[in-house]
C-alpha cells in the first residue's frame, strides 16, 4: 500500500491558484488533485527514461531535416549528387559523424550542425531545432540613391564572399512584386545563394512610396549595366532578369525548388536591360511601355 505524506504550501501567489483552480476546473478534479497531478508530470519528464526518449525524438528529428537538405541541394545546378559521406568531405567532419547525425544513431554537436547546415547553405537555426525557414531569406529594402544600393547587392557574405551572380526576378501578376537572387555558388562549391525579398512593386500598384523607389530602382539597374555589362569592367559578375508566377516564386520560398534554378536551367530574359532605356520597347509584361516612360519623365521632371 502507496503511503502519502501531507503537505502545506504557503505563500503561494494568489494568481497562480487562480491557474490551478481553472485548469481543476477543466479536469473535473479538486486544486489538490491539480497540484499533485503537476508535480507528477514534472517528475516524469525529469526520469531518465523520459529525457532518453526526448534525446531520441530530437535525434530522429534532426535526421529528417538532413535528409531534406541533401535532397533539396541535389536540384542545385550545376548537379551535386553528393552522399553522406561526399557531404562529410564537403564539411570538414568525419563520415561517422555525418552518418550517424544522418541515420539520428548519434548525438550531433551544434559546431557540426552549423557546418552542415553552412556546406548545404541552409538556415542554421532551421536545421539544429525545426524552427524558422530553412531558405536563406532576408529583406533587402531599396531607398536612397543608387550607387549605394549596388554597393549593398555586391557586398560580400560574410561567409561566402561576393557573389558572381544576381538574379532579378518581377513576378508576373500586375503587382510585379520584385525579388533577388545573389548566387555565390562558383567561388564556393556549395550551392551558396540569398533569397531577398524587396520592398519594391515594379508597376502602379505601389503607390506614393513604391513611386519614388522605383526612381532608385530605374537608375540602379543603368548603373549596373553600364558598370558590370557595357564596359566589361568585371567579368566575374553576371546579371540576369526573370519573369516569374507567382506559383513558382511559392515553390521557391517553401523549398520545392531550389533558386539556383534559375541560374543555369531558365533563360535570361533582359526586361531589367530596357525598363530605363527608352530606345527599347519590348512589352516584357502588359502595360510596360507606358509605366516606363512615366517613371522616366518623372526623373527628369525631379
Amino acid at each position: 500500500m502507496q503511503t502519502t505524506t501531507r503537505v502545506s504550501l504557503r505563500r503561494v501567489p494568489a494568481d497562480l491558484l487562480s491557474q490551478i483552480d481553472d485548469l481543476a476546473a477543466q479536469e473535473n478534479r479538486g486544486r489538490e488533485g491539480e497540484i499533485l497531478n503537476a508535480l507528477q508530470e514534472h517528475l516524469k519528464r525529469r526520469s531518465p527514461s523520459h529525457i532518453s526518449s526526448a534525446l531520441q525524438r530530437d535525434r530522429m528529428e534532426l535526421s529528417k531535416r538532413l535528409n531534406w537538405a541533401l535532397e533539396y541541394v541535389h536540384d542545385a545546378p550545376p548537379s551535386r549528387e553528393w552522399n553522406q559521406r561526399q557531404l562529410a568531405l564537403q564539411a570538414g567532419l568525419e563520415a561517422r559523424v555525418v552518418v550517424g547525425a544522418f541515420s539520428g544513431e548519434t548525438d550531433t554537436s551544434f559546431d557540426d550542425i552549423f557546418r552542415l547546415s553552412d556546406t548545404l547553405c541552409i538556415d542554421r537555426k532551421w536545421l539544429s531545432t525545426g524552427i524558422g525557414n530553412a531558405i536563406n531569406t532576408r529583406s533587402f529594402t531599396i531607398f536612397g540613391n543608387a550607387p549605394e544600393v549596388v554597393e549593398r547587392l555586391l557586398e560580400p557574405h560574410d561567409r561566402w564572399g561576393k557573389p558572381h551572380n544576381l538574379d532579378l526576378i518581377r513576378t508576373t501578376d500586375k503587382d510585379g512584386s520584385f525579388y533577388i537572387v545573389r548566387d555565390f555558388s562558383k567561388n564556393t562549391n556549395i550551392p551558396a545563394f540569398e533569397f531577398l525579398y524587396t520592398n519594391i512593386l515594379l508597376s502602379e500598384e505601389g503607390g506614393g512610396g513604391n513611386w519614388r523607389n522605383l526612381k532608385t530602382v530605374f537608375s540602379a539597374l543603368k548603373l549596373l549595366y553600364s558598370k558590370y555589362i557595357h564596359c566589361k569592367i568585371d567579368d566575374d559578375i553576371a546579371v540576369f532578369g526573370h519573369l516569374l508566377s507567382n506559383e513558382t516564386i511559392t515553390e521557391y520560398k517553401k523549398g520545392h525548388r531550389h533558386p539556383l534554378e534559375l541560374v543555369y536551367r531558365r533563360p535570361g530574359i533582359g526586361w531589367w536591360e530596357d525598363i530605363w532605356d527608352t530606345s527599347q520597347n519590348y512589352n516584357h509584361w502588359p502595360g510596360l511601355i507606358p509605366w516606363r516612360n512615366k517613371v522616366l519623365q518623372s526623373m527628369k521632371d525631379q
